[in-house]
């Protein structure tokens, strides 16, 4: 049998915004690359739409997420006990997901970010960096998972914008670094955003993709499957 993703994200969605997603799902799952709204309040209006049209959706954040925050710490906090309230909705912040023998991991990445402070961005990119290594090598050993999808809002490696580099790119190590961890050949998709450019490629047996949203016109998901 096989399990059905529909990824979106980089939804950049404005205050004037409608986000009507009914009719739209392909899968009985979603998952969101981040970059949905800047707005709280807003940004649990949308997250918790997307779980009335899915039976599951593993949502990580953004950089757009974090624009109108002073504390991004408390941000993180805030975005978590929203996803813990709302029933169908995983955050992935520092929590692997696992559906019959596939796990689900994710983070944010943090490698494009103007507005705060360099050297915060920098811990976090270190931090999400370390985590999506340690979890991939325990999935290694994981009886229970056979294949894993990753999921980061950053671009996992320079090599993925093709030649469109933003002018706020970081030079921080690519976050493709964990793959190193995945002796036993597990994942089988990485999932992101943070790029306008579409993007579904095939790279040393990992399909990486992502969805980004062009307004004003049709958008639609883009999904994957997996055998189990």
């Amino acid at each position: 049998m096989e399990i059905g993703f529909d990824i979106i994200g980089d939804l950049y969605l404005s205050p004037n915004d409608e986000f009507n997603w009914e009719g739209k799902p392909t899968s009985l799952y979603c998952i969101v690359t981040g970059n949905v709204r800047s707005d709280i309040g807003k940004l649990q209006k949308t997250l918790k739409h997307l779980s009335e049209c899915y039976k599951g959706v593993f949502y990580v954040t953004g950089s757009h997420e974090f624009d109108e925050c002073n504390d991004i710490h408390d941000r993180i906090h805030t975005i978590n006990h929203i996803c813990q309230r709302t029933e169908n909705l995983a955050s992935l912040w520092h929590h692997v997901v696992i559906l019959e023998n596939i796990a689900i991991v994710g983070c944010n990445g943090w490698t494009t970010n103007s507005i705060h402070n360099k050297k915060v961005i920098s811990h976090l990119h270190h931090e999400d960096l370390l985590y999506l290594k340690n979890s991939i090598k325990k999935l290694q050993t994981h009886g229970d998972v056979e294949k894993i999808i990753v999921i980061s809002n950053s671009v996992p490696s320079e090599e993925l914008y093709f030649n469109q580099i933003p002018n706020d790119y970081k030079t921080l190590l690519d976050l493709n670094h964990c793959i190193e961890s995945d002796t036993e050949k597990k994942i089988k998709y990485w999932a992101f955003g943070n790029s306008s450019k579409p993007v579904n490629v095939n790279l040393d047996s990992i399909n990486f993709l992502n969805n980004p949203y062009y307004k004003d016109t049709p958008y639609w998901p883009k999904r994957i499957g997996l055998e189990f």
